[in-house]
């Protein structure tokens, strides 16, 4: 059970963070057309997997402001730059 509990902990948090990414304004448009080009539908997961580039996950840095950052490492990615 705990087992249980702790994934529903987590997928509380990830909503939380999907309902501050709605709402901010640094998850632009082209921060969402660079992931689709880069990682078609799954785009959106990747901004909640550890990037070993940024130290963290990506989808926490669009939330501090930084998302260009976000959006050069997802083109990076895309032309098969190594990160």
């Amino acid at each position: 059970m705990d087992a249980i509990a702790s994934e529903i902990d987590r997928l509380q948090a990830r909503i939380g963070q999907l309902r501050e990414l709605r709402a901010s304004p640094y998850a632009t448009p082209e921060l969402f057309d660079a992931l689709e080009r880069t990682f078609g539908a799954a785009g959106i997961h990747w901004l909640f997997e550890h990037s070993p580039a940024l130290g963290g996950c990506p989808v926490q840095w669009v939330l501090d402001g930084r998302t260009k950052v976000v959006i050069d490492l997802a083109e990076a990615i895309g032309y098969g730059v190594y990160v």
